[in-house]
């Protein structure tokens, strides 16, 4: 890419209409998949290989799906149906992994089994027994030689560091299960209501199976966070949501704005922001939250999966309006900082110029 953020890219075109087949007439990158068998796929069905002398192997099975019924049928060679599950799910997806045992009878040469879905669908798919590899059609499957690595986690069991994005200094490495909070030091609001300024530097370690959501700021009423994997939201008590999904295991700029409304009087338009370029939504962005939404503690919440954040500011303006040239160099504080932490391997922060510490728990 001409930003130079090369990485793992995965082209979906989908439809509800009508099928889309893609097919890349000439490429120097070799097929990949995720991990040892692991893999997000979309569709109405997938075909697998069942190698000859096969025997019992089993398939788990995530959906990525809201407020629908869910079917899932596994057909052998001949079509035969030899596995069905059935559920319904609400506002949040089912978190469990359904399993299905099966049991090949060890046929004497390969054979293409197939997944099918009562509707296309986004599902994560975990083998055992067999290949990990899917297809959309029995005659594109393929084994791939060699498997992508998984997103790197924090480790450890309390907040660490690891190097920073920018061109020196370290970052903060949060695991799953911990919080990391930061007081007022005079209980004054952390926040400017009328206009502000959230950023950072965020990398997301979200395991390729994580249905949940991840908290990735907290003031009072404000919570700014990953919407499983398909947003990414602000709430000031009525919210913006966003179709932007953070990319796992990549540093990426993120910045939320909010100001007075030039659209709607006594509203606070709101706006997301990743490496500078501003988000755009069909959802509406002006929203009229309560007074008194601001807090006087900011929180990094814990969650299911680890998160790395650095150099984090708050301002009591909103910086950005249009797209913008990503910082790539520590802040410097001024007039319009609130709280700036560079997380350059301590938890020390500044709070409207007084020196205060973060505290992990």
């Amino acid at each position: 890419p001409a930003d130079g953020q090369t990485g793992t890219y995965a082209v979906a075109p989908a439809s509800y209409i009508a099928p889309i087949r893609l097919k890349v007439v000439q490429t120097n990158l070799p097929g990949v998949v995720y991990g040892a068998g692991d893999s997000w796929v979309f569709g109405a069905s997938q075909y697998f290989l069942v190698p000859t002398g096969t025997g019992a192997f089993s398939i788990d099975l995530k959906a990525i799906m809201l407020r629908r019924d869910i079917a899932v049928t596994i057909r052998d060679a001949r079509g035969e149906e030899v596995g069905r599950a059935e559920w319904s799910v609400g506002s949040e997806c089912r978190h469990d992994w359904q399993r299905f045992e099966l049991d090949a009878g060890s046929p004497d040469h390969d054979e293409m089994w197939s997944i099918t879905y009562l509707a296309p669908m986004a599902t994560f798919l975990r083998f055992e027994g067999v290949p990990g590899g899917v297809a959309s059609a029995p005659d594109e499957l393929f084994v791939p030689d060699y498997s992508v690595a998984l997103v790197p986690q924090p480790e450890g069991e309390a907040a660490g560091w690891v190097e920073s994005p920018l061109e020196e200094g370290r970052a903060l490495s949060l695991p799953p299960g911990r919080t990391m909070t930061l007081a007022s030091p005079d209980g004054a609001p952390l926040l400017s209501e009328a206009e502000g300024t959230i950023e950072m530097w965020v990398r997301d370690a979200r395991p390729h199976t994580d249905l949940h959501n991840r908290p990735l700021i907290r003031c009072g009423a404000l919570n700014i966070y990953r919407r499983i994997n398909v947003g990414t939201y602000i709430y000031m008590g009525p919210g913006h949501q966003t179709g932007m999904v953070l990319p796992q295991g990549r540093w990426v700029h993120l910045a939320a704005t909010w100001r007075p409304s030039t659209k709607e009087e006594g509203a606070t338009e709101v706006a997301l922001y990743i490496d500078g370029v501003r988000v755009e939504t069909s959802f509406n962005r002006h929203i009229a939250p309560e007074a008194g939404w601001a807090g006087a503690e900011l929180t990094i919440p814990a969650a299911e999966a680890g998160v790395f954040i650095d150099e984090l500011r708050v301002s009591d303006i909103a910086r950005y309006e249009g797209s913008f040239d990503r910082p790539e160099a520590p802040f410097e504080p001024d007039e319009h900082t609130l709280v700036l932490s560079h997380f350059d391997g301590d938890m020390a922060a500044t709070v409207r110029g007084t020196a205060m510490q973060w505290e992990e728990r």
